[in-house]
């Protein structure tokens, strides 16, 4: 029931891995070791999870042994796996038994990939269980680098930092300049009190980055600020 492949892949992991819902209910009910992993460290929830299985993850889960937050080699979980891939039915069912702060070695959060992937929904879910809206990889950025009104404004609701900058030097409002999201430049500004007059690491401010892009009507806004 339990015997691994070559690549330690047990029977289930392949039933979780090919979506095969049967399958994997018949192997729970006979007694399948869910902690069982293949030679990648992967359970069979982080497959069910990565491949969107979403009827497999709540079997999966309906078991008070699964250890949800199980890292694989490359340090991952099964809700990282899931948001990764902008999955958003199965990061909420995680969501339910996850850590709502994990991180994998490049420190992105799943708030932060929810922010990328535009998951309004997992966001405000993530922000309820107390996730960290700061951090090193800065959630409030994402969401203004994508133009995710929705989930700019819900951040800006929690204390977040407004003025945090990626590798670049570069903060939210920057990003917002630069990819023309006008209405989140405004809100940024006015209800987020970002500093207009922050500079880069080139010495470039929201202005002068808008400006360089063509974004008219966000180089109308910014110029009488700064």
């Amino acid at each position: 029931l339990n015997a691994q492949d070559a690549e330690l892949n047990t029977p289930l992991i392949l039933a979780a891995t090919n979506g095969q819902n049967d399958a994997v209910g018949f192997l729970l009910d006979a007694g399948a070791d869910l902690g069982k992993a293949d030679q990648k460290g992967r359970i069979a929830l982080h497959h069910a999870a990565k491949g969107n299985y979403q009827e497999i993850v709540a079997l999966l889960l309906k078991s008070n042994t699964i250890d949800v937050n199980a890292r694989t080699v490359d340090g991952e979980t099964a809700l990282l796996l899931a948001v990764e891939k902008g999955h958003g039915k199965i990061v909420l069912t995680l969501l339910d038994k996850s850590d709502p702060d994990v991180t994998g070695t490049s420190k992105k959060s799943a708030l932060w990939h929810c922010c990328t992937h535009g998951l309004e929904e997992c966001v405000a879910k993530l922000i309820s269980k107390g996730a960290n809206v700061n951090g090193e990889q800065s959630p409030l950025i994402q969401a203004a680098k994508a133009g995710h009104y929705g989930i700019v404004k819900m951040i800006l609701e929690k204390d977040v930092r407004v003025d945090d900058r990626d590798p670049l030097g570069r903060t939210a409002l920057m990003w917002a300049s630069q990819r023309g999201h006008l209405e989140i430049v405004k809100l940024l500004v006015e209800t987020g009190k970002a500093n207009v007059l922050a500079e880069d690491a080139t010495f470039d401010t929201a202005l002068t980055i808008a400006t360089w892009n063509q974004r008219e009507e966000i180089v109308e806004y910014l110029a009488p600020l700064s």
